[in-house]
């Protein structure tokens, strides 16, 4: 929390310490009200190996993401490379 308050506006700041304030002045918490709850650590998703396999010396892999490779034609010049990724990156919902 420390390390937020470096990111608050003067708005947020105050609201925040109008929060504090509130809880420093309630003595205790009335039981009924008080709710636990056991926190488990989620195993956040795991990055997938991607296998590539050998192309044929005319195609070449890009990367449209980190794991997401598209099959192209090895003979495009590098500006037309990047036009094509851009598209593709652009339509990559219709692509799947």
């Amino acid at each position: 929390m420390v390390n937020a308050l470096d990111c608050l506006t003067s708005e947020e700041e105050e609201d925040l310490k109008a929060c504090l304030e509130d809880l420093d002045r309630q003595d205790n918490i009335p039981e009924g009200e008080a709710k636990f709850e056991t926190l488990e650590k989620k195993v956040l998703f795991e990055k997938k190996k991607i296998e590539l396999k050998i192309l044929p010396d005319h195609l070449k892999y890009v990367f449209l993401e980190e794991d997401k490779p598209v099959v192209i034609s090895n003979a495009l010049t590098i500006e037309e490379e990047n036009m094509l990724v851009d598209v593709l990156k652009k339509h990559r919902e219709a692509i799947g």
